[in-house]
C-alpha cells in the first residue's frame, strides 16, 4: 500500500512538471514575469557563460543608437549564433549607472505583422488589465532572430533591456543584462 502511495505522488510529481513543460511552450507565464526566472525544478540551473547572441537597438533609420526619443519607433532585435525557442524580453527602468529599479517596466512593445512568423506574442497576465511591457515566444519552433518594436511615450529615464532566453528546456540564460541594451534618452542641446 505505502508504495502505491509513493508511485502515485510520483506520477502527479510528473504530470504537473509535464503539464508545465506544455503550457511553457506557447510562452512563458505570469510566474515569471518579475523575476525573469525560470522554474528551476522543470529547466535546472542557467548558463553562467556569456550567452551566445547580440542585442540591438536600432532607429527607423536602421542605425544603432543608444539613445531613445519618446514617440518614436525602435527596432529591439535578439540575433543568436544558435538556435533558440523560448524567450522573455522586458525594458527596465535603472539609474544613471544602469542599476536597474526593482521590476518596473517601461515603455511598451508594438504588436507588427512579423510577430506571427517569427513566433512572439504579448506576456499578458491580466485579461482586465492587459499590458505590453513583456513579449514571450508563441511556439516551440527553432529561431535564430527575434524582432520587435519598441516605444515609449514619454522620457522614463534609462532603461536596460532585460531578456531571459532558452535554446531548450535545459540549456538557458535568465535576466541577461546585454551591455548594448543599456539605453538612455536623448538629450537635447541647450538654448543657452
Amino acid at each position: 500500500m505505502v508504495q502505491f502511495i509513493y508511485f502515485i505522488l510520483y506520477i502527479l510529481f510528473i504530470s504537473n512538471d509535464l503539464i508545465e513543460g506544455l503550457l511553457e511552450s506557447k510562452g512563458y507565464g505570469c510566474e515569471m514575469r518579475q523575476s525573469m526566472r525560470l522554474n528551476k525544478r522543470l529547466h535546472g540551473f542557467p548558463q553562467k557563460d556569456q550567452p551566445p547572441f547580440i542585442f540591438q537597438f536600432i532607429n527607423a533609420n536602421g542605425k544603432h543608437v543608444k539613445t531613445y526619443e519618446s514617440n518614436r519607433n525602435y527596432t529591439v532585435r535578439v540575433v543568436g549564433f544558435t538556435r533558440f525557442k523560448g524567450f522573455v524580453i522586458q525594458a527596465r527602468a535603472t539609474d544613471k549607472e544602469g542599476s536597474m529599479i526593482g521590476s518596473l517596466t517601461e515603455g511598451m512593445f508594438i504588436e507588427d505583422h512579423l510577430w506571427n512568423k517569427l513566433g512572439i506574442q504579448y506576456q499578458s497576465c491580466s485579461k482586465s488589465y492587459p499590458t505590453m511591457d513583456s513579449v514571450t515566444h508563441s511556439n516551440e519552433k527553432q529561431k535564430y532572430i527575434v524582432e520587435v518594436k519598441w516605444r515609449t511615450e514619454r522620457d522614463v529615464g534609462p532603461i536596460q533591456f532585460l531578456i531571459t532566453i532558452a535554446t531548450n528546456d535545459k540549456i538557458y540564460w535568465e535576466r541577461w543584462v546585454p551591455i548594448s541594451g543599456l539605453i538612455n534618452p536623448k538629450q537635447y542641446p541647450s538654448n543657452h
